[in-house]
């Protein structure tokens, strides 16, 4: 018989898994971070820099009793109303295109129940987080808007996608030297990290070696670290 392989311990918890998204990017202390994520894959249509956020409620209920709930993994808005809905995805939905139009739909006319009449609305913008391949093209990060196809330019900017596929993102740490890169590079391989990368000292990235550094969390965290990871059939670790 083959001997049991040693358990290889794991210091980073995933960034990709849905404790570690949350507890990164979903809480108060990671607004920093949440904003430079924002600004930075948001850049081509934002019409300035965002420089105040707050979160706001998950969960959305239908219009009539029978009506489904919609719960989104982080949601949040800006001074101007504008909001922005992060997904983090680790299997392909069936119809995952219009199931995130679909949110984005919902989200808008949440904005009118709140008290804007004159229909005159805010921007919705979605960040999507996949870990799998969208489509068999080349792009890891994909920008998605209303386009006038006559003058090949932006119909409206009120509304934009974007899609990131962590599985054709191929560099390394030592080839990562933008912002949107570096974060892009956590997402798939923060769990597989021994230590800190070199060139990833930057402030703004203290929020995810800190809260995802495994041997710090006890109790209820790490209990629900625990869940998550099990329930993204993730390998076996010493914790």
């Amino acid at each position: 018989m083959a001997k049991n392989r040693a358990l290889i311990p794991v210091r980073f918890a995933p960034l990709f898994i849905d404790w570690t998204f949350k507890a990164v990017f979903g809480k108060i202390p990671g607004i920093p971070l949440l904003m430079a994520f924002l600004n930075d894959f948001l850049r081509r249509i934002l019409p300035k820099p965002i420089k105040e956020i707050r979160y706001i409620p998950t969960e959305l209920l239908g219009a009539t009793p029978a009506s489904k709930k919609v719960i989104f993994d982080i949601l949040c808005e800006d001074g101007s109303k504008s909001t922005y809905l992060l997904e983090m995805q680790n299997a392909k939905l069936e119809n995952a295109d219009d199931r995130f139009g679909i949110y984005i739909a919902r989200i808008k006319s949440e904005s009118i129940d709140r008290g804007s009449n004159d229909y005159i609305l805010p921007g919705s913008f979605f960040i999507g987080i996949l870990n799998y391949r969208r489509n068999n093209g080349k792009f890891f990060f994909t920008e998605e808007g209303w386009v006038n196809l006559q003058t090949r330019t932006l119909a409206s900017k009120k509304e934009f996608k974007v899609f990131v596929e962590l599985p054709k993102f191929k560099k390394k740490a030592s080839e990562c030297h933008s912002f949107r890169d570096k974060i892009i590079f956590l997402f798939k391989n923060l769990h597989h990290l021994k230590k800190r990368p070199r060139n990833f000292w930057e402030k703004v990235f203290d929020r995810i070696f800190e809260v995802a550094e495994i041997c710090k969390l006890k109790g209820e965290e790490l209990k629900s670290y625990r869940y998550s990871k099990s329930s993204n059939s993730l390998p076996s670790s010493s914790i």
